[in-house]
């Protein structure tokens, strides 16, 4: 699995969020019945709180709300995917690149 870097953000501004589509070989991963976890740093956002919201279970989509971020160094992430079944896939990581104001 690639690194993925997202855009610089400026540490104290709300980022703007994710929209993902997750997907296995070419194939849009079915969400129904899911729960998603993302942690950035200290923060965290998941499907049991709504700060991660499944769009379309089938198509594979979800997105991460939008909150304020800060840090005084950039951030890392991961996306994990619990299956119905209890499956867990880790679906991406990466760096947040944080520029200080």
């Amino acid at each position: 699995m690639d690194k993925i870097t997202l855009a610089p953000h400026i540490s104290g501004d709300t980022w703007r969020g994710l929209w993902v589509t997750v997907a296995v070989n070419g194939t849009p991963m079915n969400l129904t019945g899911a729960t998603i976890v993302m942690r950035m740093g200290t923060y965290v956002w998941t499907t049991a709180d709504s700060t991660l919201v499944i769009t379309d279970a089938a198509g594979g989509k979800f997105t991460a709300n939008a909150r304020i971020v800060s840090g005084d160094r950039d951030l890392s992430f991961d996306i994990k995917v619990t299956s119905a079944a209890g499956e867990v896939t880790t679906v991406a990581v990466g760096i947040l690149p944080m520029v200080r104001s």
